[in-house]
């Protein structure tokens, strides 16, 4: 009996010992969780610290790029043009009249005040007996409103005339005349020439 008694007290506290156990390593368990763990300190403020197992991550990015590139070129630049060019002449040699007409192109460029240009014509009739090859000359000029005027410098058989012009100006083109009377000098003869010319040349 006595035997009985104390084997049952024995089952009893190892079942008792094995339950607190139990109970500890569950207390361990939902400490180690570290869901919320609470101290309070000598002056007997809570701290509480710990993770709540259910992170939110929000990451918001926004990028707003304006990117606004306005070029504007406005280039005006004056351009040289041709156009037709003619000087008419009738010469007199020993009382006989000679007559032939130098034809080439005009180029030439305005900014609106001022005339700029080049000119140059062949003879291809009587005259190339006295005049040979090609005739070059400089243009320029004064723009006054819609019309203009300015001289016309060339070599003629090696003597330099100086002739004078007026014209018209528009928007589109720039149209000249001149007409005079001048000589020049052929194998140590002076010539006298009566003249008429004209060009023309698109702004």
């Amino acid at each position: 009996m006595d035997y009985f008694q104390r084997a049952t007290g024995i089952v009893t506290l190892l079942v008792g010992l094995t339950m607190a156990d139990a109970c500890l390593n569950k207390g361990d368990s939902e400490s180690d969780s570290g869901e919320i763990s609470t101290s309070r300190d000598s002056a007997g403020t809570t701290a509480t610290s710990g993770t709540t197992g259910d992170e939110e991550a929000d990451t918001d990015t926004d990028t707003d790029a304006d990117t606004d590139t306005d070029t504007d070129t406005d280039a005006d630049a004056d351009a040289d043009s041709s156009g037709p060019f003619e000087f008419y002449m009738i010469m007199d040699v020993a009382g006989q009249e000679i007559d032939d007409v130098c034809s080439g192109s005009m180029t030439a460029l305005d900014n609106g005040t001022s005339i700029a240009g080049t000119g140059t014509c062949a003879f291809g009739g009587a005259l190339q007996a006295f005049v040979s090859g090609p005739v070059s000359g400089v243009l320029s000029g004064e723009i006054s409103g819609s019309t203009a005027s300015g001289t016309y410098e060339l070599n003629l058989a090696g003597t330099p005339l100086d002739l004078s012009w007026d014209g018209s100006v528009s928007n589109r083109e720039v149209r000249g005349q001149m007409a005079g009377t001048d000589s020049f000098v052929v194998a140590g003869t002076t010539v006298d020439f009566s003249y008429e010319g004209s060009f023309e040349y698109e702004r």
